[in-house]
């Protein structure tokens, strides 16, 4: 059964998406990249997707034979972004928390199956080749591979559409790959909210379906993709003018399932009950900006009760012992960030006078998070998953000092990593840090947005 909401959020969010941009240029072209060439991973997706044949083919590193027949007919061209996946795009999407990373276990396999998904992937692999210092002398091959791509899901929905409910899984998996495609280029104008809004609906349809037991743990991995980019875009809607939930029943129970059992990502690394009180968080924040019939805006005693309980719910989140050292400072940054989106919910600390309790929680907050920054280096994976909370500690501080070792983070993740996300995030603080400290907080992100035209996620 085709879920008609469904329909109406997947045909206007494809309606909506407009022709891909320009990415723009790093500054830094020879940086070293950090990124793992060859794994395990790789090796045995392809075994896996890829039965023996004895024709010619182009070799992978030497160990695995690929027929140019699996790609599509533009041959040599897509067969190098699609090892430009496997070398870097993907390990740049993953953070490195697990041994696996299923952006080459579970979507390769996947892409060789169905031509829509491997037609996503080439076009994710280009977008993130032009964005980082590999980029192309010519954006033409980007866009090219972005403009088929969106061409062959429309096709795929109006399929959906007609009552091919076959394709649910297909356009779910497509949905989110278009959100971090819209990362990996740095898109400035908010076109990950239109793939956001159709993936919300097809993630839940998928979740809720007679056949979600047939695709194994594949659900788990798209409701953390999910959950992971929800919560790191909410910080740029205007909570006093969007009351929608970004969060659907049935996707929260099943990341709450995921926590109870210790889920670990590579996208959510250890945080996934962050990610949830994220939502809770923006939630009471969309409460809270509401003015109440007299026209004042000012906490309710459920507002009180409701922020006691979710500053208790942060405070006991600690790693899972079992997390590596590194997944476990990037769960403790996260830990930090998401105090100080919501002690900042109740106001911009630095109009509050010199001594108050909440600004000496915030200034502490800050303080912690960069001394757990200082434990590990920018250039390692794990920081592909910390747009996020650099953004929102940036929002919370005007130590120059501070914001210093915040810009060098986030450039050296741009030069390693390479997502352009990296880039406009970096870009948005700079506009912050030109502001009258009196004005700055997390929750006025969204305003810099607006007057700076840029549109994002922190995925």
């Amino acid at each position: 059964m085709v879920d008609a909401e469904a329909d109406v959020d997947i045909i206007e969010a494809v309606d909506d998406v407009d022709q891909p941009s320009p990415s723009q240029s790093s500054n830094s072209s020879d940086s070293p990249t950090v990124i793992t060439t060859w794994d395990a991973d790789t090796a045995n997706a392809l075994t896996l997707a890829l039965p023996p044949s004895p024709d010619t083919g182009l070799s992978f590193n030497g160990a695995i034979t690929m027929p140019m027949s699996m790609l599509p007919e533009q041959g040599h061209q897509s067969y190098e972004l699609l090892s430009y996946y496997l070398s870097r795009t993907a390990n740049s999407m993953g953070n490195g928390s697990t041994d696996v990373n299923p952006f080459i276990a579970k979507l390769i396999p996947l892409a060789f199956s169905k031509p829509l998904v491997l037609q996503l992937i080439l076009a994710q692999s280009a977008a993130h080749r032009q964005a980082s210092a590999e980029r192309h002398p010519s954006d033409e091959i980007a866009q090219r591979y972005y403009t088929d791509s969106l061409r062959m899901f429309r096709n795929v929905v109006d399929e959906y559409v007609s009552g091919n409910a076959e394709n649910t899984l297909v356009l779910t998996v497509g949905s989110l790959i278009m959100c971090l495609t819209e990362v990996a280029k740095g898109d400035i104008h908010g076109t990950i909210f239109d793939h956001l809004t159709a993936s919300k609906s097809l993630v839940s349809t998928l979740l809720t379906g007679t056949q979600n037991m047939v695709y194994d743990d594949l659900p788990d991995f798209l409701t953390e993709y999910y959950m992971h980019i929800a919560a790191t875009s909410m910080i740029s809607i205007d909570p006093q003018y969007n009351s929608q939930s970004l969060l659907s029943p049935d996707i929260e129970v099943r990341a709450r399932n995921l926590v109870a059992r210790k889920y670990v990502g590579q996208l959510c690394g250890c945080w996934l009950e962050i990610l949830i009180l994220i939502s809770q968080i923006f939630h009471l924040g969309q409460v809270m900006s509401s003015p109440t019939v007299d026209g004042e805006i000012s906490p309710s005693p459920d507002n009180i009760v409701n922020f006691a309980f979710l500053q208790s719910q942060v405070m006991g989140f600690f790693p899972d012992p079992s997390v590596t050292p590194y997944t476990r400072l990037a769960g403790l940054v996260w830990k930090q960030a998401a105090l100080l989106y919501l002690w900042t919910v109740l106001g911009k600390p630095h109009q509050q006078p010199e001594g108050s309790f909440q600004r000496a929680l915030v200034e502490s907050a800050v303080a912690e998070a960069v001394a757990l920054l200082d434990q590990f280096p920018a250039s390692v994976r794990i920081n592909t998953s910390l747009c996020w909370p650099l953004a929102v500690i940036g929002c919370s501080t005007s130590d120059p000092s501070v914001q210093q070792v915040l810009r060098t983070r986030l450039q050296t993740m741009l030069d390693t990593i390479g997502l352009g996300n990296m880039r406009q995030t970096l870009v948005l603080l700079e506009h912050i840090w030109e502001q009258p400290p009196d004005q700055v907080s997390p929750w006025m992100l969204c305003r810099a947005m607006r007057e700076r035209q840029i549109w994002i996620s922190f995925a």
